[in-house]
Parts: structure tokens; sequence; C-alpha cells
């Protein structure tokens, strides 16, 4: 302080700024500590300014309490100051690529990253210092970064390449590109939630990852977390290149189940109401109440024996909207009480709806009451090559007619009445109908039963587990992959693991157990926070050296 030009005393000093809260005493020996580490940042990082010589470049760059001195550095300086920092963080992210490229395994295979000390801290302090203009960074720094990102997505577990993707914003376009691509067509949520959050930072967004964003939020309508997420999933969506082709799919499908549930009701009612001493129509109208609900259903509709994947739920999708549109058109085609218009217009907008967020046309508010001719309106664009759900539309259309046509031909050449064929065909189909959903049932829920009576007798009763060998045993118990998620995330959120480094690497080396036997993403992802809660708690740090700890 003298050196300075400080001439006061600085107890009076330090006293006042304790006074006014600025500052607070530490321990018995009058140590003084900010009492915010955002003013220690400030302070400093402005003596820096002043003395560009105070804290050598290797210190700035290595010691993780001058971050954000270094970021600031990066940000403003130009000259010799700003060109020594980019030198030596040059020098220093060879050393970590060479690291890595010498410790990598020959073989093939799922396995731990080897992660030097300083890559991840290098890439981030990186990222942070040209956010939104990494074009601006220096092209020896960008190739060597995009080095690091590119090894670590092509050879890391899920863990390692989501901490890639957090810090590849420095990375060359079309590396980060390929992260993100990744990110999103792979089978984990955790790390798609951070391919959401890079995306924003690309200058524009390619055709298959727009699409694979809109599957990521179909995905979230089959599972349920589209609208319980909906207030940060539409934050994300807002903060992408070209946004209203994302935000507008997603308030559609935050709208269509409420929407069709309420025209299916009218259906019903209308059904009844024009002709309730009719058997048949009450039955088509309970058939159409029933098929009301078909796509609110969870995730586990599509995927066999509960193991539900993104990747699954997706693929899955174009067949089951298929099924609900032929379901739905058969119905309403054979309502004999009803305008053929009116009902089949209510009772295939969800339908139309769901195809539209899928494809990212006709999303606009204005087409919302239109979206019961999805099929025919996207005959009309100019596209070369029909989308998925247009396709799907068209077929099920055309085969729905086809169905209908042999049925009434049937009747004129065997010279019967639809309502004696309905009458024969009824119980066969009804008793037919009752064994696919027995079946069904047994083989979506017989898992899921025994899951939660092990959860609510025994597991849920637990206080405490002594170490992480205790904990896998009891994972191993559940069968289904629900009842694993479901079992982690208990013991994430009640902190029921000791945050000890044994048992944040016993996690992790479980997570990468499942990842190698390809186990389902979501025990997986589950397995990786619960290590990384353990870590942020126990050792507050990504893999790095003591340096970084403090």
């Amino acid at each position: 302080m003298t050196r300075r030009g400080y001439a006061g005393d600085p107890m009076v000093a330090f006293d006042a700024l304790e006074f006014i809260k600025l500052a607070r005493p530490e321990s018995s020996d009058a140590t003084f500590t900010f009492a915010h580490r955002r003013f220690q940042e400030y302070f400093a990082t402005s003596v820096v300014l002043e003395e560009p010589d105070a804290v050598p470049p290797e210190r700035l760059l290595t010691d993780a309490r001058w971050r954000e001195t270094a970021v600031v550095l990066l940000q403003t300086r130009t000259g010799e100051r700003l060109e020594q920092i980019v030198v030596t963080i040059g020098d220093l992210l060879e050393r970590e690529v060479a690291a890595i490229e010498g410790a990598l395994p020959e073989e093939p295979g799922v396995r731990e990253f080897p992660w030097p000390a300083l890559a991840l801290h290098l890439l981030s302090l990186l990222q942070s210092a040209y956010q939104g203009r990494a074009n601006a960074a220096p092209e020896r720094l960008r190739e060597l970064a995009g080095r690091i990102v590119h090894l670590a997505t092509e050879t890391g577990t899920l863990a390692d390449r989501k901490w890639a993707l957090e810090v590849a914003g420095i990375a060359p376009e079309p590396i980060l590109m390929q992260a993100i691509r990744k990110a999103f067509t792979g089978p984990s949520v955790w790390l798609a939630e951070v391919a959401y959050r890079q995306v924003a930072l690309l200058g524009s967004v390619p055709p298959d990852i727009a699409r694979a964003i809109r599957d990521e939020l179909l995905d979230a309508f089959a599972a349920g977390r589209l609208r319980r997420e909906r207030h940060a999933t539409l934050a994300h969506l807002h903060r992408l290149p070209q946004h209203e082709q994302f935000v507008q799919p997603a308030r559609l499908l935050l709208i269509v189940a409420p929407v069709d549930v309420i025209l299916h009701v009218l259906i019903f009612a209308s059904a009844l109401a024009l002709d309730a001493s009719s058997p048949t129509a009450r039955e088509l109208a309970t058939l159409l109440a029933l098929n009301a609900a078909l796509p609110y259903l969870p995730a586990w509709l599509s995927a066999r024996n509960g193991t539900a994947t993104r990747n699954g739920t997706t693929t899955a999708w174009g067949g089951f909207v298929a099924m609900i549109f032929l379901m739905r058109f058969m119905s309403l085609v054979m309502l004999p009480t009803l305008v053929p218009g009116s009902a089949l217009a209510m009772g295939l907008w969800g339908v139309g709806a769901i195809g539209a967020a899928t494809t990212g046309h006709f999303t606009a508010t204005g087409w919302w009451p239109l979206l019961s001719f999805f099929p025919i309106l996207i005959t009309f664009r100019d596209d070369n090559v029909l989308p998925r759900a247009g396709q799907i539309g068209l077929l099920s259309v055309g085969g729905t007619t086809l169905a209908t046509g042999g049925v009434l031909l049937v009747v004129i050449v065997a010279g019967s009445s639809l309502s004696s064929i309905t009458d024969t065909a009824g119980p066969v189909f009804c008793g037919l109908f009752a064994l696919l959903l027995l079946a069904a049932f047994w083989q979506i829920f017989a898992g899921r039963i025994r899951d939660h009576l092990l959860w609510s007798r025994k597991v849920r009763h637990e206080q405490r587990f002594n170490d992480a060998g205790e904990l896998a045993a009891r994972l191993h118990m559940f069968r289904t992959p629900q009842g694993k998620v479901r079992f982690l995330e208990w013991v994430t959120h009640e902190s029921r693991l000791d945050p000890t480094a044994e048992n944040a690497a016993s996690m992790r080396k479980l997570a990468i157990d499942f990842e190698r036997d390809a186990g389902a993403a979501g025990v997986v992802d589950a397995l990786n926070i619960l290590a990384e809660q353990l870590r942020a708690r126990g050792t507050p740090t990504m893999p790095a050296d003591e340096t970084l700890v403090r």
C-alpha cells in the first residue's frame, strides 16, 4: 500500500470496510477478507490493469483465483501484455494436448478420458473471454481447443463429452457443431441440456441440428417434462439463433393436450346427444374418448419393457402417431350420427399439431386452427421430399381410405347390411383388443410394479448408505431403468450418500460400467449427476490438480 501511494492508517481503513459490510474479520489474528469474492476479484483486477507485471502470465492462467482477472485482460488488453498472455496460454494448451494424445489408449471402448490438470480450466477461461466472438480469438488457440474437444467427444465417456461440450465455445465451428450434433442425436437428456446452451454460440442453426432440437422437444412432450420445465425450456430456446423456429413448436406442444381433450369431449357429448339410443354411436364415442388420451401417455409406450431412451422415443413416434391417426380416422368416419367433416377436423387436430411441431411447419399461431388438415397442408409445400410427419399422414389417410372402401365393397358384394357386420365383428374386435391391452399391461407394468413395491416397502425408509458399494447393490435390485433412475434421483436430492472422493469415483465408475454395457441412458445420466453432486460437495472441481481445487 505504501508503494502504491497510500498514506493513511491501514487498520482504520480495514475497520471502516468491515463496518460498512464490504469486508469481514476472519479470525482472531485480524486476517482481512472481503465479504464477497467479487469484491476481491474487482480490486485485484484493478491493480493488475494498472500494473500489468504485478502477476506473471503463467500464474494468471494456472491459478484459479486469478481466472476472472485473466478473462478481463483477454477481453480488454492489447499490445505486448496481451501477446504475452496469448503465447503463454498457447504453450500451456500445447502441453495439455500432448499429454492427452500420449495417454489415449489404442484400443476402442468406453473409458475415462485422460484429462490433464489444466485443460478444462483453460478452455473455460477462453470461452468466457471470447463469449459471442469466437472468431476474434487467435487461430492457434482455436485449433488447440478444437483438438481437445474433438478427442474428448470421440473417445470419452458421457461425462467427458458433457465436460468438453460445456467449454467448447472457443473451438472451430465445425468441431463445436459436431459435438452439439452428437449430443442431440444421442440418448442422454443430461448432455442435450448442455447442447441447448451451446447452440446459442453458433452463428446459425443447420437443418439437422434444428430437427434434433424439435425431436428433443417432442421427447420432452412425450415424457411430460415440457410442461414441468416450460419456463426453463422457453428461456433456452429464446437464446438460440432464429429462435422462432423452436419457440413456436414448443408453444404449440404446450397447448396440444388441453385443446385436444376439449375437442374429444365435445365429440363424445355430441355423439350421445344426437343419437343416445344407438349402441354403435355410444361405443364409437367411447372409443373416441379413449384414444383422445393416446398421445399423452408417457414415453414408455414407444419402448420395449420400459427401457425408453431419447432416440428410441423419437424413432417410435412416427409409427405411434400413424397408429393414432388411423384409429381416429376410422372411428370418426364410422360415426353415423355426426357430420364427417367437423368430426374429422376436431378429432385429428391433436395429431396434426404433433406433426406440425415435428417438422417445424405451420406452427405460427395463425395456422393452429387448420392443423387438422396438416397432411394436406404439407403437400402444398415446395419440398422435394415430404417431411416424415407428412408422409405418415398421407399414408394413414390413404390406407384408411382403402380399408373403408374395402369394407363397403364387401358389404355391397355380400348383400349384407353394415349393422350385421358390426354386430358380428364387434365382439371379436373387443376380445382381441382386450387381450392386446392385457399383454401390453403385463409387458409394460410387471417390472414397474415390482420396483414400486421394493421402493415403498424397503428402500424409501433407509436413512443413509454407508458406502457406494452398498448403494450399488441396492441399485441392481431394481429391474427397470425407471426404477433405477427414481432411486438415484432420491439419493441425489436427499443426499443419502456421503460426499467423499471415494464415493464420487465409485459412482463415476458405475456410470461407465452402465454405459459400457449399453444400459439405459437415463441411468447413466442419473449416476453422473450423483457423481458430480458428490464431487461438488466433497472436492468442488472437475478433474484438476490441487491448485485449481484451492
